[in-house]
């Protein structure tokens, strides 16, 4: 009875422990290097390190993480792009959402000695409260103020337009300019002249 209930003890303990392994991959996919296996526990949410041994990768080289597993859910091709550096100081955080790992993420740590796990809740943002918009009603009177003032620049637009014009097309000389007054100028001058001359002959 003691061996049934330690055997389903463990059966359970394997069920709710997931191991995966995390690796780095050359972008032409040519050269694949492991940085260290860990296991993940679905009850206590926590990843332990199985295994830190780190493959000897030649730095100064974009790396692209992933994580290979048994279970689909903790298998990534490539969830960051890196260029990493031998030893190795990082922090492999791990999103926790409903007691599995939504997302993963290799950070530099130079305090850490190796690659080190982390894990992190990912817990839901407060909403910002709504703010209803103020709905404005014009009234008659500033509708009509607003008529009003556009009448007033329109008014004067076309004034200052018609200035410019008469400014721009206005070339003329002071003859043409003043032909009205020297004219009435010049018939002044004929009767008084006029009136003037046949006084003189008289007085011969």
């Amino acid at each position: 009875m003691l061996k049934s209930i330690t055997l389903l003890c463990a059966l359970a303990q394997i069920c709710l422990s997931q191991e995966f392994q995390i690796h780095a991959t050359t972008l032409d996919g040519e050269q694949s290097f492991v940085l260290g296996k860990f296991h993940y526990d679905t009850t206590t949410t926590e990843i332990t390190t199985v295994d830190s041994h780190t493959d000897v990768f030649p730095n100064d080289l974009i790396y692209c993480i992933g994580m290979s597993s048994s279970d689909s859910s903790l298998t990534q091709r490539c969830f960051s792009l890196l260029e990493l550096e031998s030893p190795s100081h990082y922090n492999l955080v791990a999103n926790i959402n409903d007691n599995k790992i939504q997302k993963m993420s290799l950070v530099w740590n130079g305090n850490a000695s190796s690659i080190e796990p982390l894990t992190l809740d990912m817990a839901e943002a407060p909403l910002p409260p709504v703010i209803p918009l103020k709905k404005t009603t014009k009234t008659y009177a500033d509708k009509r103020k607003e008529a009003n003032d556009l009448n007033v620049v329109d008014d004067d637009k076309k004034r200052k337009e018609k200035v410019d014009g008469e400014e721009e097309d206005d070339d003329r000389n002071y003859l043409q300019k003043n032909w009205k007054q020297l004219l009435i100028g010049l018939v002044i001058y004929n009767v008084v002249t006029s009136i003037i001359n046949p006084k003189k002959e008289e007085s011969k």
